[in-house]
């Protein structure tokens, strides 16, 4: 997550709002019009109230006194700015000044002064005097301004219940009245969604819609009224079950094919929305709608409805249905017998997870596979091409099969047997299938010849199709990186090698997905595959940065062969890390060249360089004691002093990954777990060489691991949870076994240091370091992206490089946010608060004479904010001792919906400078 400071180009900000104000000003409307689509851009680039207030008050005042023209432009920069509205804190002035054109004797004007209405709905939802200009528009005779009205009417009632409830009436006598016309009628009824702040008000809505529907049965009416009943439905969950019988009955009854579509549509709708209002009554009705169907799309609409069904809390409900559930999966449509399919192992898997179990449960869960089994194979015999989606579902639950012993294998087997005849994209699909089976259970792959079947189809196979290299790849990465089938992973990476080196050799063009396979190669630790690709690839690459990002990939996955062929002898083992050390330094320059928008990556790997670095410092520390004859009493004080400095170093890497975690809000849950397991290793350290060599206490408990201790020697416990690591990741195994190592070394604690320690120690290092360092995915992908933009005020600029305070008055410091956030947002967490913190700090005195050693330690401040529309602001008081300058370091964090606090990157700071007016005096004439 990162930050930025506004003050710093605060001066740019208000540079380019004069120049807007120029062209405003200007007597040309070209240039007005040029000055006007200008503030979009300055306003997403500055987003703060002082700049968004100044920007929409001068639109205000052209939007009074320009064309109509300009009201055009400036009604187009609303909408681009509509997220912005939040801000706008003077709001009483800018509606006064658009409000004045809604007494212009031009309806054109009029009806683009309805349409910014409706565009700043939410701040002025509840202002009665632009409830009156809406409702005086939709009595107009000019169908531009009564056009304007209903949209400002749609975006008022969203937001006011007041509006809403007053406007129901009107909006009923409008839709009965003769004289509307019907593409009127149709936009008015469309508002009746909204209705649903008060129960009278969706009641009557609804009324007044069934009673439409009796009157107009055209497609278009009947369409529009069925699903604003839907919207409001949902909305409001009072006529839910109403609505569902009412969809039912048009989807059985509607000669119209069209209006039954819409209507199943809308029950999708709804059991997607409110699936705990279903009972088993309605559930039974669209059973029973599914074997009267009148073609193949409605009876796979049906079954789409059961699935999202059998997807929530009511998967209970349809286990009654079950026999009628496994009839459709044997039905010739292959679309409804594979959704259908997915509906039958939902049902399965809940009487698999019920506390009584009996043998009907372990027949369906048999009778299950034998269908997803037998769907697959007709899908790879039949010309027929199934919808993507559906293959999915199809796939998934082969995948929720797979975790049941019984089944998994066979399930398995056949899609290995159907892999090479189905269609590229289908059987690309079943490649990432077997891959997550290969994840979440990679036991079935040791059962039988799964694997070595998977490995002859791949021995077998001429040549692979560039489509299937990635999920087969990712096959067997997932197995050898579990210790399931060891020996048959490494042979498939052995295969797959010269397959892509070749692809390379060649010319071919697909590069791309040799990329793929060597970052997924780095996700899983086989370094020496990437390490071969990657090259490859910096041969081919033309742009600078992205072959110094290429050849520092290469740099990583070379240290990792080094250290993977280190031998166990330690003086050749201080080579091979020095060597290690040194190809991560340049594997660091290399990065810092590629000139990364991103980090992290340059973060992790300097991080991991210093972990090296730090075992490299034990091992020669460990050298020297084994060199060393039998030491003196001054030189075994060195010694311990080395360690000592060993363990310092370690505690310092342990706290430095602390605080990258704490800063990847962004981050996915594998890439943190993988950091937390690289801080605990680190802790893991301090206290083995502590516990061995130092202490002579017994060894720390894993629960100690997860939050290092504030001091430097840490405290003791005999106590050995075994849920300390995260076992699922090879690092947590070989942290356990390093643990559990120490602690057998127990007898060495009473002895003097000798090469027995020597040997205890450096096994644990070792064990650590043959780890192979996994790339996680945030290093290469970033799924959402958060900053923080931040505006100090009062601010310095370029002639007052400080802000001056009296001696005994107090500085208030405003301190605004604006977070911003990618589009695809709230991915792994969302934010709820901003934690503001500003620390004082006394940076020299004023004078010579004054003395700064005595004054009190001033305290830091810190507040938080709730985050609202992605703002907040946050206010401090200071009072300062004595004359000084003095730096206010600020920095903002944000708190997530959990209550975890993310640090942001950089901090700002403010420069103040405190004395007498005499003083203050003296240092303006001195700067002059």
């Amino acid at each position: 997550m990162s930050s930025t400071v506004y003050s710093d180009t605060r001066q740019k900000a208000n540079i380019a709002l004069l120049e807007v104000e120029k062209g405003l000003r200007s007597s040309s409307i070209g240039e007005q019009s040029e000055a006007i689509v200008q503030l979009p851009s300055l306003i997403d680039q500055y987003p703060f109230p002082i700049l968004i207030n100044n920007a929409y008050l001068k639109l205000a005042e052209v939007f009074r006194t320009g064309s109509n023209l300009l009201r055009l432009h400036v009604l187009k920069v609303i909408q681009l700015s509509e997220r912005h509205l939040n801000k706008l804190t003077n709001s009483d002035e800018f509606l006064k000044r658009i409000n004045a054109v809604t007494h212009s004797n031009d309806a054109v004007a009029r009806a683009i002064v309805l349409r910014v209405f409706g565009c700043i709905s939410a701040i002025i939802s509840e202002r009665k005097n632009v409830h009156h200009s809406i409702r005086r528009g939709l009595e107009s005779n000019d169908m531009i301004e009564v056009e304007a009205a209903i949209f400002a009417v749609n975006r008022f009632c969203q937001y006011s219940k007041s509006f809403s409830s007053a406007m129901c009436e009107k909006i009923a006598d409008m839709v009965q009245g003769l004289s509307t016309p019907l593409e009127m009628k149709l936009k008015l009824i469309s508002i009746l969604s909204h209705m649903h702040h008060d129960l009278h008000s969706a009641s009557q809505a609804r009324q007044l819609c069934i009673q439409l529907l009796s009157s107009y049965a055209s497609l278009a009416f009947v369409s529009t009224i069925l699903q604003t009943l839907t919207k409001l439905a949902v909305a409001t969950l009072v006529h839910v079950s109403d609505q569902l019988n009412l969809l039912a009955e048009y989807a059985r009854q509607d000669p119209r094919r069209t209006i039954r579509m819409i209507a199943l549509t809308d029950l999708l709708l709804l059991a997607k929305k409110t699936p705990h209002l279903w009972d088993t009554e309605m559930i039974k009705l669209v059973v029973q709608d599914t074997e009267s169907a009148n073609s193949g799309k409605e009876a796979e609409m049906l079954v789409k409805v059961l699935l999202t069904l059998s997807n929530g809390i009511i998967v209970n409900k349809l286990t009654p249905f079950k026999d009628f559930i496994r009839h459709i999966c044997y039905h010739e449509n292959l679309n409804l017998a594979a959704l259908a399919c997915g509906v039958y192992v939902n049902v399965t898997m809940v009487m698999l997870n019920s506390i009584a179990q009996d043998d009907d449960s372990k027949h369906t869960c048999q009778e299950a596979s034998e269908l997803i089994v037998s769907t697959m194979a007709a899908l790879s015999c039949s010309s027929q091409t199934l919808q993507t989606s559906i293959v999915k579902v199809l796939l998934n639950g082969a995948v929720k099969l797979s975790s049941v012993s019984d089944v998994g294998c066979s399930v398995v087997s056949t899609l290995l047997y159907l892999l090479p005849q189905l269609n590229v994209e289908d059987a690309s699909l079943m490649g990432f299938a077997m891959a997550a089976i290969a994840s979440t259970t990679p036991a079935i792959f040791s059962f039988g010849d799964t694997s070595s079947e998977l490995l002859s189809l791949v021995q077998t196979t001429t040549e692979l199709d560039s489509q299937l290299l990635l999920p087969l790849s990712a096959v067997f990465m997932a197995l050898c990186s579990r210790n399931v089938d060891q020996e048959t992973g490494l042979s498939f990476v052995s295969l797959v090698e010269p397959v892509l080196l070749d692809k390379l050799w060649n010319g071919s063009q697909d590069c791309w997905l040799c990329y793929r396979i060597a970052r997924q190669a780095s996700n899983m630790g086989f370094h020496s595959l990437a390490c071969k690709i990657y090259g490859k690839l910096s041969e081919k690459v033309m742009v600078h940065h992205y072959r110094y990002w290429l050849m520092s990939l290469v740099q990583i996955s070379a240290s990792q062969i080094l250290i993977s062929q280190s031998t166990s002898f330690i003086g050749k083992m201080v080579d091979d890390l020095s060597e290690t050390s040194s190809l991560l330094h340049q594997a660091i320059l290399l990065m810092k060249a590629s000139s990364l928008s991103s980090t992290f990556p340059l973060q992790f790997l300097v991080l991991y360089t210093s972990l090296i670095d730090a075992h490299v410092q034990l091992v020669a520390t460990c050298v020297r004691i084994q060199t060393t004859s039998v030491p003196s009493e001054v030189v075994g004080n060195s010694i311990e002093k080395q360690l000592q400095l060993c363990v310092d170093e370690f505690h310092g890497l342990s706290d430095n990954y602390t605080d990258l975690y704490s800063s990847l809000f962004d981050a996915d849950p594998l890439t943190l777990s993988y950091i937390e397991q690289l801080q605990r290793s680190c802790v893991l350290m301090t206290h083995v060489i502590s516990s061995i060599a130092l202490s002579r206490k017994p060894l720390v408990s894993p629960a100690r691991l997860s939050t290092p201790t504030t001091d430097k020697t840490p405290q003791l416990m005999e106590e050995v949870p075994s849920n300390s690591f995260n076992v699922e990741m090879q690092i947590g195994r070989s942290c356990m076994n390093v643990l559990r190592y120490a602690q057998s070394c127990a007898d060495l604690q009473s002895l003097p240091i000798s090469a027995e320690h020597v040997a205890a120690i450096n096994h644990c290092s070792k064990t650590l370091l043959q780890v192979p360092l996994l790339l996680p995915k945030y290093f290469f992908n970033r799924h959402q992206q958060t900053s923080i933009k931040l505006a100090i005020s009062p601010s310095t600029s370029e002639f007052d490089k400080s802000v001056v305070v009296v001696l005994g008055t107090l500085l208030t410091l405003s301190v605004e946010g604006v977070i911003e956030r990618s589009k695809v947002v709230d991915k792994y967490r969302s934010i709820s608060s901003a934690f503001v913190t500003v620390t004082p700090e006394i940076k020299e005195a004023v004078t010579t004479s004054d003395s700064i050693v005595k004054v009190p330690e001033l305290l830091k401040q810190e507040k938080q904010e709730i985050v609202h529309g992605g703002y907040f602001k946050a206010q401090f008081l200071f009072s300062f001792p004595t004359s000084a300058y003095y730096t206010l370091l600020v920095q903002a964090s944000v708190i997530d919906e959990t209550g975890v606090m993310w640090k942001s990157e950089p901090t700002d700071s403010v420069s103040v400078l405190v004395g007498s007016e005499e003083v203050l005096k003296q240092q303006k004439q001195s700067a002059h």
